[in-house]
């Protein structure tokens, strides 16, 4: 097999998983998840949304086992203040119960935070907690491995046939015998003229 072919095969599937990727970062992601928070003060559970440009995320959540749990979507610096003392002073959404939904706009290119922690007066008792959410947005980590492979591939492609053309036009044809013109007498110089 040619190298020009090989080449080419490379780079159709890299353009394939380029856009395989890209399309991945387009779709929402779902989560689900069943998490135990241990009894005590300070315990929690978080999950990192990461996206690029305007999102939203919205799920459930329902405590298995154990009394109320809260639940806090959080911006990064919120997520600071909360990781310190689990009391942000402001977050983007908050509920307390044994189980509900949540939803909340991620109105920028950034990281956020949804987080689960001990209801009041229960962090003496092991909490098992059931979530699920769905984040819309883009996301940037698929969109971005998409885009470098299949620009490599687009590169790959056009190197290939580059490769091809250079293959073609170094191949030697075969040469034609050539006929000898039919209105020329051609002399042997030994021979006398009579």
């Amino acid at each position: 097999m040619k190298k020009s072919k090989i080449v080419a095969i490379i780079a159709y599937i890299l353009i394939i998983v380029g856009i395989v990727l890209i399309a991945w970062g387009l779709q929402p992601t779902r989560e689900s998840d069943t998490v135990t928070i241990p009894a005590g003060d300070g315990y929690y559970w978080t999950w990192k949304i990461s996206f690029w440009m305007n999102g939203h995320v919205s799920g459930d959540f329902e405590v298995v086992d154990g009394g109320p749990v809260q639940v806090f979507i959080l911006t990064s610096d919120q997520f600071i203040e909360y990781a310190w003392d689990l009391a942000p002073s402001d977050s983007l959404f908050e509920v307390q119960g044994s189980s509900g939904t949540f939803s909340a706009d991620l109105p920028d290119t950034s990281s956020y935070y949804l987080a689960v922690n001990h209801g009041i007066g229960y962090e003496s008792i092991d909490q098992e907690v059931r979530i699920t959410f769905k984040v819309t947005g883009l996301d940037l980590t698929f969109l971005i491995a998409g885009a470098i492979v299949l620009i490599i591939g687009v590169v790959s492609a056009v190197f290939s046939r580059r490769m091809k053309a250079k293959e073609s036009s170094s191949e030697i044809a075969p040469m034609q015998p050539q006929s000898q013109p039919t209105d020329v007498t051609m002399f042997d110089s030994k021979q006398k003229l009579q």
